[in-house]
């Protein structure tokens, strides 16, 4: 194969993989009360770990009317990032407390952040409601205090 041959291959091979798949992708939850929100932060990079790895991941520092966050083993988290690792289930486990009971919260987010995976469910383990992110940008409900989700990436 000449010179020329090779380039036009090695274009080729460029243009079919999209760069979502060597660089990861992310994507915001929005949590909204009254006039308060947090914004969370989620998804998978080549480097990052699937625990506490300190690059990609942020603390959550909690106060207000609204506190959402990632329970993860190290803590509470705003950012959670885990590693690129396309043949395996991701879950992000969700807490969101307010003092506000009766009021609704509602969780929004862009479902055009999400193209790079194939199944992305928002679970209510509450209520054992589960909701295909990819198809929806939000879920809302009446405030008791505390409620917890879980975000699942399946391949």
């Amino acid at each position: 194969m000449g010179r020329k041959g090779l380039m036009i291959l090695i274009l080729t091979l460029v243009s079919i993989y999209p760069a979502y798949a060597v660089d990861g992708w992310e994507a915001n939850l929005t949590v909204t009360i009254s006039t308060a929100d947090n914004k969370l932060s989620f998804g998978q990079r080549a480097g990052a770990a699937d625990g506490i790895d300190g690059k990609y991941d942020v603390p959550a520092l909690l106060s207000g009317d609204i506190r959402a966050y990632f329970l993860t083993e190290k803590g509470n988290y705003w950012r959670d990032i885990k590693s690129l690792t396309p043949a395996e289930t991701k879950r992000w486990d969700i807490r969101v407390e307010s003092p506000l009971k009766g009021k609704i919260i509602i969780i929004r987010w862009n479902p055009g952040n999400m193209t790079a995976v194939s199944v992305i469910n928002l679970i209510d383990r509450s209520s054992g409601v589960i909701m295909d992110m990819k198809a929806i940008n939000s879920c809302s409900y009446q405030n008791n205090g505390v409620r917890e989700f879980s975000i699942e990436v399946r391949p």
